[in-house]
């Protein structure tokens, strides 16, 4: 009650709602399809674990901790930006991995772009958030603006298997990078 009416009596609450629901919005419209486009690309369930977790893992380890030294760098803001944008690298890079005769090692390096430049930009969005969170109340702020974002997410990505069986996985993919651009 009493938290979530102080963060919403905030001047200014409507446009950093918009922008919650907003950042990397791309990223969340492409995600639900890319385990779904390794299975079409005729990965089997080993390649899968093993570009999800050896590959994964340790990049997004190296994506969060050179996020971290980049919003010290440059601050919360103009890291949002910057990381942002390059997280629509990723999709572009699934984008060009899903055209017609690209090599297995293609999706692998997506993967791998995807894992680093989706962390680079959460530590910078994570940092907004513990930013904009009163510190009295910074549990239920925290929840309340990631179920914000979360919400976002789970728009965007309800359609996302109609959309990429419509369209195909590049060009779904390359359309996911558009989203990004807001």
């Amino acid at each position: 009650g009493v938290a979530m009416r102080r963060w919403l009596s905030r001047g200014g609450v409507l446009p950093v709602a918009a922008f919650i629901l907003l950042y990397r919005v791309g990223d969340r419209a492409m995600a639900p399809m890319i385990q779904p486009f390794w299975v079409d690309a005729g990965m089997s369930d080993a390649e899968i674990a093993t570009v999800s977790m050896l590959l994964g893992i340790p990049v997004a380890t190296i994506g969060a901790v050179v996020g971290a030294a980049v919003v010290r760098r440059l601050g919360i803001y103009r890291a949002l930006f910057a990381l942002g944008i390059l997280a629509l690298v990723s999709n572009l890079a699934y984008a060009y991995a899903a055209l017609p005769g690209t090599h297995r090692a293609t999706i692998y390096a997506a993967a791998g772009v995807e894992s680093l430049c989706g962390w680079l930009a959460s530590i910078a969005f994570m940092s907004f958030l513990m930013r904009i969170c009163d510190k009295q109340h910074a549990a239920v702020h925290y929840a309340l603006l990631t179920a914000l974002y979360a919400l976002g997410g789970t728009l965007v990505a309800t359609a996302s298997g109609w959309f990429a069986d419509q369209m195909g996985y590049a060009r779904y993919f390359a359309l996911t990078a558009a989203f990004a651009l807001p």
